[in-house]
């Protein structure tokens, strides 16, 4: 068996060499995604079960970069994430 020191371990070595990233999901345990050949997207997530779904909208993404221009920003990288109650758990 391995120990769970050896996990964290292992995710603290995973994340500092980009082929995870941690989600930040407010509350509950930690969740991870990789990163290897992932495509940009974002995420919705149901504050009641946990579920997350991911999404990519051209328009929201059209829209940041207009509001980075306006206020004299380039863009490097963003986090949008979208939190409320799934179908099952409305």
């Amino acid at each position: 068996s391995v120990s769970r020191a050896t996990v964290y371990r292992t995710i603290d070595v995973l994340l500092k060499n980009n082929f995870v990233r941690k989600l930040d999901l407010g509350v509950g345990p930690s969740k991870f995604e990789h990163r290897i050949d992932s495509h940009h997207h974002d995420h919705i997530i149901c504050i009641e079960c946990g579920r997350i779904d991911e999404f990519l909208v051209d328009q929201i993404e059209d829209l940041q970069d207009k509001v980075a221009k306006e206020y004299g920003f380039k863009l490097v990288r963003h986090i949008h994430q979208l939190f409320g109650l799934c179908e099952n758990c409305q």
